[in-house]
Order: C-alpha cells, then structure tokens, then sequence
C-alpha cells in the first residue's frame, strides 16, 4: 500500500514535471517565432522592399504560430472524434 502511494506521488509529479516543460518550450518557441518573424519583417522594411520569398516567410510564420496556438490547446484535439469525421462512414 504505502509503495502504491508512493509510485502514485512520483507519476503526478513526473507529470507535473512534463506538463511545466510543454508550457516552458512552448513559450521559447513562440517567443523565438514572434523574434524571427519581427527581424525579417523590420528587415522588409529597412529594404523598403519585400519579395515574393519574404511575403512567404511571413505565411510560414503565421502558420508556425497557428500551429502553435493549436499545439497549446489541447480539449481542441479532445473535441475531435475521428467517427464524426465526414469522410469516415
């Protein structure tokens, strides 16, 4: 009994230990995302032009953020049920 309390302890805090580093590595890669893209934009400017390459960079930013925001939410995987995918019958 008391070894099952104790293995009980060491996996919340395991857990804890994982969750509090998904939240920390999730904020150094949002920050360094909002970095890059803020650099390559003032970057744009200071050119006083911006490319076909760079508007791209700029949806690849955007859609690394997207990705993130998502990554960061996760009851929005939770509401997702493959059997009420449409394509699946």
């Amino acid at each position: 009994m008391a070894n099952q309390n104790i293995k009980d302890k060491l996996d919340r805090l395991g857990t804890a230990l994982v969750s509090a580093f998904q939240v920390v590595a999730l904020f150094v890669i949002g920050g360094t995302i909002v970095w890059s893209a803020t650099h390559d934009y003032l970057r744009m400017i200071e050119a006083g032009r911006a490319g076909l390459d760079d508007i791209l960079l700029l949806f690849i930013y955007l859609e690394l953020g997207r990705s993130l925001g998502s990554i960061s939410r996760p009851t929005a995987y939770r509401s997702y049920s493959c059997s009420t995918s449409p394509l699946r019958r």
